[in-house]
């Protein structure tokens, strides 16, 4: 496989979020695995496997999601919240799957909703890192991605490959999420050198949408930012600019000099290196 197939699969959202969440899915078995040794309790599996479940495959996403939207591998405030997040709220889900299996048996069903609960918390723990990704479209997601994951755990890939298969349906699954619910998108070119109105010498580099919804989308240079720009100018913040609606319609704000635009549907705009398009 040459480079430009190899990139061309990294641009693919749900190839990304799957393998992502497929490698957070193996290292939360190796873990789960090396940690409980020969002899344990259910309890102790279920909360253990939940948390790390939750904690690694949702930050895995994350990490996808960073990457998806920079073409840099970087540790972001974003991804230590998801970890912190998956890690406390698994454990809680890892009991509650415990206390499911319990009350439905410890069959086929008990482990199926107890995979079911993990991924909605990996769902969870994602819709508050990526853009405009709703709360309940990414835990419903994270749900149906775990009940699937339980489905190819029952077909004797073994438990660490099985984990593996089932962070890969997690993350498919909130990946196709946050494309068929949304309602509008920005499109966003990435170019090597600021753009201008003329001719542009200037080579594209990234290309990548995100959600547009309640939640502003921010433009700057930390790498914390949605969208990651060079600093124009050393007399500015990290934070340039912001798109968010308001009364139906996408709105530029220009933190650099104050103004606020109403950006038309379909036409684009440039702004330093990046080229913006709104699409419904």
């Amino acid at each position: 496989m040459n480079n430009n197939n190899f990139d061309e699969l990294l641009a693919n959202k749900k190839i990304l979020f799957s393998g992502f969440a497929a490698f957070g899915g193996l290292l939360s078995a190796i873990i789960t695995l090396g940690i409980l040794g020969e002899e344990y309790s259910a309890f102790l599996s279920w909360t253990l496997a939940g948390a790390l479940d939750a904690a690694l495959i949702g930050a895995m996403i994350v990490y996808a999601q960073s990457y998806y939207q920079t073409k840099i591998f970087s540790i972001t405030s974003g991804l230590k919240i998801a970890l912190k997040q998956g890690l406390i709220i698994g454990f809680l889900g890892g009991i509650g799957a415990f206390i499911c299996m319990k009350f439905f048996g410890e069959g086929e069903l008990g482990r199926y909703i107890g995979w079911a609960f993990s991924g909605g918390v990996a769902g969870y723990v994602v819709s508050g890192q990526v853009p405009n990704l709703k709360q309940s479209t990414a835990i419903w997601a994270g749900m149906i991605g775990g009940f699937i994951g339980c489905l190819l755990l029952s077909l004797d890939f073994g438990y660490t490959f099985g984990v593996a298969f089932t962070g890969a349906a997690i993350g498919l699954m909130v990946a196709m999420a946050e494309v068929m619910f949304r309602k509008s998108w920005l499109d966003i070119q990435i170019y090597s050198e600021p753009l201008s109105n003329g001719i542009n010498l200037s080579k594209p580099i990234n290309q990548f949408t995100l959600t547009l919804g309640v939640d502003s989308i921010k433009i700057g240079s930390n790498k914390d930012m949605d969208i990651q720009l060079k600093n124009p100018s050393a007399e500015h913040e990290n934070h340039f600019a912001s798109i968010y609606y308001d009364n139906g319609g996408a709105i530029f704000h220009n933190l650099i000099d104050g103004s606020k635009t109403t950006i038309q549907v379909g036409i684009p705009f440039n702004f330093y290196e990046c080229k913006l398009k709104v699409v419904v």
